[in-house]
């Protein structure tokens, strides 16, 4: 469905790796990528990397830091609409029978 973007994103998430020091490698079948944007938000980006259908899952501890706590919204950028509810440190986000090679792109913002 979003394949397009796909395309664009991979030089921003080559560059993403190489600022973290990770490097995704074709055997991931699920590569995450998240970080602060300006106003204590966040930004994730959850890509399927295996040609199948499958569920994703993104754990907010793993988007949101140490200092930030509390309960974010979170925006589907693509459906461009809010998730419902609010999601904090020990929660985990799942998203059933992502398409193959697709992703899903969220940003979070206090809530």
């Amino acid at each position: 469905m979003h394949r397009h973007w796909m395309t664009s994103l991979i030089p921003l998430c080559a560059l993403q790796a190489k600022l973290l020091g990770t490097k995704p490698t074709a055997q991931d079948r699920v590569l995450t990528w998240a970080g602060p944007l300006a106003g204590s938000r966040y930004t994730a980006l959850v890509v399927n990397n295996d040609a199948a259908p499958q569920q994703l899952k993104l754990f907010a501890s793993s988007v949101l830091t140490a200092v930030d706590a509390g309960k974010y919204i979170a925006r589907d950028l693509w459906r461009h609409k809010d998730l419902p509810g609010t999601y904090g440190h020990g929660d985990t986000l799942t998203f059933p029978a992502v398409g193959g090679h697709d992703c899903i792109m969220l940003t979070f913002r206090k809530g």
